[in-house]
């Protein structure tokens, strides 16, 4: 991105029924930043312009906050649980750790080891998640 493409300076809030109307219908919210009263990102209007300028100022938060868009943040975090799922999964291979708690629970007759298999668990929902699967 070129300093001239930059976006505004955020992080940005959503401005609900700045005009006060008489009906849902012609309900204005407005988008802007949170240190700049005087002027406005984006406008929205109708019912769900309220849910669009809260959607519009958590992205615009998004990048302010992490220099990437919504989506390159989605795939960095896919990137990190595929980095954790692959040191997991070949560390329990090597440890011979079976593929469900409950079968090693009956392999070795004691208490599962908990943390390891909800680490693995949490790296493939969370790739499943990005990936929408879930």
């Amino acid at each position: 991105m070129t300093e001239r493409s930059k976006p505004t300076p955020g992080p940005a809030i959503a401005v609900h029924n700045v005009l006060k109307p008489c009906d849902e219908a012609h309900a204005r919210s407005f988008v802007r930043p949170v240190h700049s009263e005087g002027w406005q990102i984006c406008q929205t209007v109708g019912p769900n312009g309220p849910a669009n300028a809260d959607f519009i100022a958590e992205a615009f938060t998004v990048h302010h906050e992490t220099g990437l868009t919504p989506q390159q943040l989605r795939e960095a975090l896919a990137d990190v649980a595929r980095t954790a799922l692959d040191f997991i999964e070949p560390w329990m291979k090597d440890r011979k750790y079976p593929e469900t708690p409950e079968e090693w629970c009956a392999q070795h007759n004691a208490d599962v080891p908990d943390a390891i298999y909800a680490a693995r668990d949490r790296a493939r929902t969370a790739i499943a998640k990005v990936e929408g699967r879930s």
